[in-house]
């Protein structure tokens, strides 16, 4: 009888960062205070490399890729309020990340801030490096994103159309949130049960890849 031999593995319990030595060995990394250096890999780790999210390291669409990073998560990760400003403040100047809309006081009609990644920091200590600075920005109302069934008309989502709600899954399968689709309650209901129904009857899958 044989024996299956074992493979190495090389998986992170939990998942990694992809920090490149290249950006280990920078000027701009190097200058980094301490508290910016150790919030920079929760900045990375906010754009997803791989097969799952279709992004290359270094490629346009990875540096054109959103994400917010509020305080109140800097907070669970060890970084108090005062901190955390300084360290975006830092990671900003240094060339690391990009302000897209800077936030504010919901009360006000503002809301989370946004950044993506830059490559600046490639340019960092030379003529061409481009300077920003997030005390300069002004916080600016996000625009309210309009839902597609209201813009289209529909005012009933039928279960049967896959066309329609192919748009309102993400790549993995999951319903996308009202937030970004911009439904309304009831919209965001109708489409839930719709795609539920699409599941058990198999004209949609529970979880896969999705090709628009």
């Amino acid at each position: 009888m044989g024996y299956a031999k074992k493979q190495a593995t090389y998986s992170i319990p939990g998942g990694g960062v992809l920090i490149p030595w290249i950006i280990l060995n920078c000027p701009a990394y190097r200058d980094l205070a301490p508290s910016a250096a150790k919030a920079l890999p929760f900045f990375l780790g906010k754009v997803k490399c791989g097969k799952r999210t279709g992004l290359v390291y270094g490629s346009i669409q990875y540096y054109d890729r959103e994400f917010r990073f509020s305080y109140r998560e800097a907070k669970r990760y060890g970084f108090a309020s005062s901190t955390f400003h300084n360290v975006i403040q830092d990671i900003i100047k240094k060339g690391f990340v990009d302000p897209v809309c800077k936030g504010g006081f919901k009360s006000s009609g503002l809301s989370y801030s946004w950044f993506k990644l830059s490559p600046r920091w490639q340019a960092y200590g030379t003529p061409d490096f481009v300077k920003i600075e997030w005390k300069t920005l002004i916080p600016k109302p996000r625009k309210k994103r309009i839902s597609r069934l209201s813009e289209n008309g529909i005012s009933f989502v039928d279960f049967r159309d896959t066309k329609l709600l192919v748009r309102y899954l993400t790549e993995q399968g999951k319903i996308v949130p009202r937030r970004t689709s911009g439904n309304t309650p009831q919209q965001q209901r109708q489409l839930s049960i719709a795609i539920k129904r699409a599941r058990h009857l198999a004209l949609l899958p529970f979880v896969s890849d999705i090709q628009r």
